[in-house]
C-alpha cells in the first residue's frame, strides 16, 4: 500500500535501530517502560567503537546493566549475582522491576559514572567530548 506523503509527515528508510536508541534516550518510544539508555560519562569508550562516550544499557531483565562493549551480553553471573545480594540486604526484599525502577549509576555494573541519557536531555546539558 502507498500513499501520498503530507508535509509534516516524518519518513524512515534506514536507521530503525538508531532511531529507536534516539527515542529511547529521550525516554519516548515503545520500550521506554522496559529499557533505559545511560551515558557512562566515567569510562572512555573502546577506540574502535567510533563513540565518544561509553553508552550502557539496563532493561527489566537485567537491572544492573549489560557488558559495555556489547550490549546484548549479560555481565558476567558472579558479578550480578553479587550485586543481587547487595540488593537483596534491602527491607522487604526486591523484584528485578523495583531494581529496574530504583537503580542508579552507581548500581550498573563496572559503569563509572552513568547518568540516563534522558536526565542529560532534559535538563539540557550538552556532551563534549574530550577527544
Amino acid at each position: 500500500m502507498t500513499r501520498q506523503a503530507n508535509e509534516e509527515d516524518f519518513q524512515l528508510f534506514d536507521g530503525q535501530q538508531r532511531m529507536a536508541a534516539v527515542l529511547l534516550g529521550l525516554g519516548k518510544g515503545q520500550t521506554k517502560d522496559s529499557r533505559k539508555l545511560w551515558v557512562d560519562l566515567g569510562t572512555a569508550p573502546n577506540k574502535s567503537s567510533g563513540l565518544k562516550f561509553q553508552l550502557r544499557m539496563t532493561s527489566k531483565g537485567q537491572p544492573f546493566g549489560y557488558k559495555p562493549d556489547a550490549p546484548n551480553q549479560k555481565i558476567e553471573l558472579g558479578k550480578r549475582q553479587d550485586k543481587w545480594d547487595e540488593w537483596r540486604k534491602k527491607p522487604g526484599g526486591v523484584t528485578p522491576q523495583q531494581a529496574f525502577a530504583d537503580a542508579t549509576g552507581s548500581d550498573l555494573i563496572e559503569a563509572t559514572c552513568a547518568v540516563p541519557l534522558v536526565e542529560l536531555s532534559l535538563t539540557g546539558y550538552r556532551l563534549q567530548s574530550t577527544q
